[in-house]
């Protein structure tokens, strides 16, 4: 981390009032930390959602704290300097990523294996024990340890691929023949990953068949998360832990799809749903709904 932020670098990025400064000049933070753990000259923040934000208010050491609204008439308490904004959380994450955050630093490691047609852009990161088969790889994105990339995959800028992800593995596609013996489909597509999307740890993308497997611009695979042929997940998508989305289901923009969600092939969801964990989705869902169970049914309130 950074050392020493100025409270007036936070203040201006924040835009807030510069009247803070005159009832605490030279404030420096060293660092940041969690409400109840941090130290004195650490950043802290006040979720909005809590419902016992005063007495983690009273109880943290930090000097300085990023609140909502609720806290507005209150402007300072035992030297402690409140920093009212809209959304603490998302506030209290910008602040980390411009001023405490270690740059990466880009390298390849001398232990990775790359086709000598692949195509891989400056300020690439690509950690130890990866092979990297004929495809292209964009500016700022980091491969973490021992992932795999097959052939024909096109990897965006500023994506993240964590340890042990396997990307291009052959979709599970089979025809039978008369005697019911199976043979496997072809898984030729490839894959499109957009920019800005982030890939957990031992997550499986597999090839499309005929035509490639998509993760638009912004969305956030969790760990241990199988995604099939052909499917197509929307933009600034969640799916969380230990899901898995059968081939040539279609996920739609800012959707969220929770722990050990199974989607069946095939399957449509809407823009702005959310699928509780656990569910298991045999039927498309429209935009902006809800759903929860096994099999999952949607819900007309809030979950």
């Amino acid at each position: 981390m950074n050392n020493n932020i100025s409270l007036d670098l936070i203040i201006n990025f924040l835009k807030l009032d510069q009247e803070i400064l005159k009832a605490f000049p030279n404030v420096l933070l060293s660092g940041v930390g969690s409400t109840n753990l941090a130290k004195k000259h650490e950043l802290t923040f006040i979720d909005k959602k809590r419902d016992d934000k005063l007495i983690l208010f009273k109880n943290s050491k930090s000097k300085v704290i990023l609140v909502d609204e609720s806290f507005k008439n209150i402007k300072r308490s035992k030297n402690k300097i409140l920093l009212v904004v809209q959304d603490p959380k998302l506030s209290f994450v910008k602040i980390y990523n411009k001023f405490f955050k270690n740059p990466t630093k880009h390298y390849i490691h001398d232990t990775v294996i790359i086709h000598p047609e692949a195509k891989i852009s400056n300020n690439v990161t690509i950690e130890a024990n990866c092979v990297i088969g004929k495809s292209v790889i964009g500016s700022g994105t980091v491969l973490k340890s021992n992932v795999i990339i097959g052939d024909n995959i096109k990897i965006g800028m500023n994506v993240l691929i964590n340890s042990g992800c396997v990307l291009g593995s052959d979709g599970y596609g089979y025809i039978r023949e008369k005697n019911n013996f199976p043979i496997q489909f072809p898984h030729i597509g490839g894959i499109v990953i957009e920019d800005f999307v982030d890939i957990g740890s031992n997550s499986c993308i597999d090839n499309g068949s005929l035509t490639p497997t998509i993760i638009q611009y912004g969305s956030k695979i969790d760990n241990l998360v199988h995604i099939g042929h052909n499917v197509n997940i929307g933009k600034c998508v969640f799916v969380a832990a230990n899901s898995s989305i059968g081939g040539s289901s279609i996920i739609g923009d800012n959707s969220e799809i929770w722990m050990r969600v199974s989607i069946a092939d095939g399957t449509i969801i809407g823009d702005n749903c959310s699928i509780g964990m656990g569910s298991v989705v045999i039927k498309n869902i429209p935009s902006n709904k809800k759903c929860f169970g096994n099999p999952a049914r949607i819900f007309n309130s809030k979950l």
